[in-house]
């Protein structure tokens, strides 16, 4: 009998297992933090966020830049443009926040994960140790 040895898992496929299982853990909390804001909006509509802040900014630079997808939406809207741009530039201004916070904590416990040595013969409680809690929730 022969044993086919590729097929075991070794202890540091477990390890690298178990970090990998943690930085999904990890995303998947963050993303979960971030989604009650976005899931009222389409993903077409998210896709067009990054136009609408650069045009909302260049509004708030010069009042006579020009921002055609603004005043596009917002006569569809049936708003004045400026209204329009006043409320992309307030939204914008909140989910940046939200989401740098949000992000910035991620990747922290991302780089925690990243400076374990696996070779540690604590690997896997230091993995374990490390948790999401939220950052938006006030202390």
């Amino acid at each position: 009998m022969t044993i086919d040895l590729s097929k075991l898992i070794t202890a540091a496929d477990k390890l690298a297992q178990a970090k990998a299982g943690k930085l999904a853990e990890i995303n998947s909390a963050a993303q979960a933090d971030v989604t009650p804001y976005t899931q009222a909006y389409p993903a077409f509509e998210k896709e067009t966020w990054a136009q609408q802040a650069a045009e909302a900014a260049a509004y708030a630079a010069d009042s006579s830049a020009a921002t055609p997808w603004c005043d596009l939406a917002a006569s569809k809207r049936d708003i004045d443009r400026v209204t329009f741009i006043q409320k992309v530039a307030s939204k914008a201004a909140a989910f940046v926040q939200i989401s740098a916070t949000v992000a910035g904590y991620r990747q922290g416990l991302e780089d925690q994960l990243d400076a374990i040595d696996l070779n540690a013969a604590d690997a896997a409680a230091q993995i374990a140790a490390i948790t999401y809690t939220s950052p938006l929730t006030p202390a």
